[in-house]
C-alpha cells in the first residue's frame, strides 16, 4: 500500500499531466490543491487518497484513449 505522500504525488503528476496535455479539460478535476492530504482534515485517508488517485488515472487514461481513437495527436 502507498503511503500519503506517495499518494499525493502520484496526484500530483496525474493533475500535471491533465494540465499539460488537456488544459481545456482542467476544470472537470474540481480541486487542484499543492498537498492533499492535511491534518486538519480529517476525512482524507489513505483509502480515500487511493480512490481520488484511481479516479484521476481513469480520467486521463479516458482522455488519451478518445484523443488516440479520434485521430488527434499529443504533444508531450
Amino acid at each position: 500500500m502507498k503511503t500519503e505522500q506517495e499518494l499525493d504525488y502520484d496526484i500530483l503528476k496525474i493533475t500535471r499531466t491533465i494540465d499539460l496535455l488537456f488544459p481545456h479539460l482542467s476544470k472537470y478535476l474540481g480541486e487542484k490543491p499543492v498537498l492533499i492530504s492535511d491534518a486538519l482534515r480529517p476525512e482524507i485517508n489513505i483509502e480515500n487518497l487511493t480512490n481520488y488517485c484511481l479516479s484521476l488515472d481513469t480520467f486521463l487514461k479516458h482522455c488519451i484513449r478518445y484523443h488516440y481513437e479520434n485521430g488527434k495527436s499529443l504533444t508531450f
